[in-house]
């Protein structure tokens, strides 16, 4: 049996798209919306990202408008019942432009100035749902800089705006800004 040149060319090209799919596959899904074992592992990798200012790792821990339309939304009070909001819906019109302002003004209010946390407190809110638990601002006491490179204590409520909790492992559904 031949072989020709063009065949093993094109072979070769298929074998090298999908090892570099695959690849570039499992970096997305290791960013994407990582589940932790803690708030206090969430909170200092959320930290680690806004003191670097890098909006797209920022953002892709979030849990994305297609996941929280599909699995959030439908056990949240907006979700349930005869008077429910679509979950598409509802995630562009009150979260998706709010998440990208908030993410992007947190990036360049702390890049390089976090110190480091001091105390994660109590959410301001817990909503339990058959599924999974929302914790809403949850305080972030940490250490920066200030406007004249001093260390100053600040309690930030917005950065863990809302946090799911399922059986143990937490994910960032938000982040708020004032």
């Amino acid at each position: 049996m031949k072989i020709s040149m063009p065949r093993i060319l094109a072979f070769s090209l298929i074998v090298m798209l999908t090892g570099l799919s695959a690849f570039f596959l499992t970096s997305c899904k290791q960013h994407r919306a990582s589940k932790y074992d803690s708030v206090e592992a969430l909170s200092e990798e959320l930290i680690e990202r806004m003191n670097a200012g890098d909006t797209a790792a920022l953002s892709a821990m979030v849990i994305s408008g297609v996941e929280y339309a599909a699995v959030v939304h439908p056990f949240t009070p907006e979700g349930k019942g005869k008077n429910s909001i679509d979950g598409k819906y509802f995630f562009d019109t009150f979260i998706a432009q709010q998440r990208a302002h908030a993410i992007s003004r947190n990036a360049s209010v702390y890049k390089g100035k976090i110190n480091r946390i001091i105390e994660i407190g109590r959410p301001s809110a817990t909503v339990h749902t058959e599924k999974f638990t929302i914790l809403r601002e949850i305080p972030l006491t940490i250490e920066i800089l200030d406007e004249n490179n001093q260390l100053a204590t600040v309690v930030d409520r917005h950065l863990l705006g809302a946090v799911v909790e399922q059986k143990g492992r937490y994910r960032l559904l938000n982040i708020f800004f004032d």
